[in-house]
């Protein structure tokens, strides 16, 4: 979400609602640098759960309730966000994803790494199936990554740096692979 220009309500009884869910890492990031960009006067903030976002099925939910649940945040109650944005900043890591706690903290590339190489085997293996195994160790353990793709790239990397062999010199993701004999 991109906002070039201040959202300013045309009326005093319009209030401007925020719908995020805070265990959406993308979400959450996009509603706190919108906040330290463009600090609306006063808001309401809505809490959506995943299955509401995700779940054609369940995505009727009872808009009344969630209005009468949403929290009023004032100009002046937006300062813990504004900092908590500043921070990530400050940090300027690759990735910034909800970890185990709830709470969106920065990742490197690199902090993935282990997640990698503790999913390679010695023998050949098709590489989705190795991604899909390492998908599965990061989510067991609730954590959020930044997706297949990326992981792609990893492993890319860690064939050109020899920690990992290719059966074929195709596209890392049509070939088998498998740790690096020492």
């Amino acid at each position: 979400l991109t906002i070039d220009t201040p959202i300013i309500p045309t009326h005093e009884s319009i209030k401007i609602c925020a719908w995020v869910s805070p265990l959406s890492s993308i979400e959450y990031a996009n509603f706190i640098h919108w906040i330290s960009h463009d600090t609306p006067h006063d808001f309401l903030l809505i809490s959506v759960s995943e299955k509401c976002i995700h779940s054609a099925a369940e995505n009727f939910f009872d808009l009344a309730e969630l209005l009468g649940n949403a929290v009023e945040i004032k100009s002046n109650d937006v300062s813990p966000y504004i900092t908590e944005w500043g921070s990530l900043v400050e940090e300027n890591a690759d990735f910034r994803m909800i970890n185990e706690i709830g709470k969106i903290q920065s990742f490197r590339s690199t902090d993935f790494d282990e997640y990698i190489i503790n999913s390679m085997t010695r023998k050949w293996e098709p590489t989705p199936i190795v991604v899909l195994r390492i998908i599965e160790t990061i989510h067991s353990e609730g954590h959020d990554f930044p997706g297949d793709i990326f992981l792609y790239h990893r492993l890319e990397k860690f064939f050109l740096n020899g920690i990992i062999e290719k059966q074929a010199e195709v596209s890392i993701t049509q070939t088998q692979i498998r740790i690096a004999s020492s």
